[in-house]
């Protein structure tokens, strides 16, 4: 499973696909206007620290998907392309 299936943009937020990432229900979802300061993101990667289903991978493309050219790379379904 790649890592553009666990974690991407749909709409205006930020999912984690928690059933591909550990078997998990549902989704984790990060309203975009939450991580849209390097503040904002940094406390945001300190809180997904404590997840025990966040790994450093996961932390990358968060990171990668909260830059503001982020959007630059979205489909027609508001969803990011993997760019790694």
């Amino acid at each position: 499973m790649s890592i553009e299936e666990k974690c991407y943009i749909d709409g205006d937020y930020l999912v984690f696909d928690l059933e591909k990432i550990c078997g998990g229900c549902g989704d984790y979802e990060i309203h975009l206007s939450c991580a849209d300061t390097p503040e904002k993101i940094d406390s945001w990667v300190q809180h997904l620290r404590e997840k025990r289903w966040v790994t450093e991978e996961l932390l990358s493309r968060f990171i990668q998907l909260t830059q503001p050219d982020a959007g630059n790379n979205r489909e027609d379904n508001g969803k990011l392309r993997g760019v790694n």
